[in-house]
């Protein structure tokens, strides 16, 4: 359930991203010429006056927000999941020392045992949670700026496709 909710918050993050990318390219597309191509299918107001300004403001607004608080709302997801996966190692780990026999505190230097707790938390608390947000967030950008290039040049599918298979390729080998 996590990594749904955490996936469904990135997708509408990065939707709302390209959409008002591809905003802003309709708004300049309308205030320079009549709106054509990929624009034309959402039937947007060409830029005459102040209303028609207003109205791609607004739009732009919006979703900046949205982007803005999906990335908030994923950046709190991930990092609250960070934390109860620390907590619970956290807890297990505890649970194992204290039930350890005596003789197991006898060999064992207490700082090897504080040094083990330090490490494995900072590794769930801290590397693990960005190492996640940092992959996750890359496929997205990667996948939000190949649909911006595609709905603002459909020609360069023609490059996209093969660019692809040389990628999976080297990535086979």
């Amino acid at each position: 359930v996590w990594v749904v909710v955490v996936l469904a918050g990135f997708l509408v993050e990065r939707l709302a991203y390209v959409g008002s990318d591809l905003w802003l390219a309709a708004w300049t597309t309308a205030a320079t010429e009549e709106p054509g191509g990929f624009f034309s299918i959402f039937n947007l107001p060409q830029v005459e006056s102040t209303n028609d300004t207003a109205f791609y403001s607004y739009g732009y607004l919006i979703l900046v927000l949205v982007t803005a608080v999906g990335a908030a709302t994923r950046t709190f997801i991930i990092c609250s999941g960070g934390f109860f996966a620390a907590k619970h190692i956290f807890m297990k780990l505890a649970e194992s020392v204290l039930m350890s026999p005596a003789v197991f505190f006898d060999v064992t230097p207490v700082g090897r045992i504080i040094n083990r707790f330090l490490f494995d938390t900072d590794v769930i608390d801290y590397v693990l949670v960005v190492k996640t947000l940092q992959m996750v967030a890359s496929v997205f950008w990667m996948l939000s700026g190949v649909i911006v290039i595609i709905a603002s040049v459909w020609q360069m599918i023609g490059a996209l496709v093969p660019a692809l298979l040389v990628y999976i390729y080297v990535q086979a080998r």
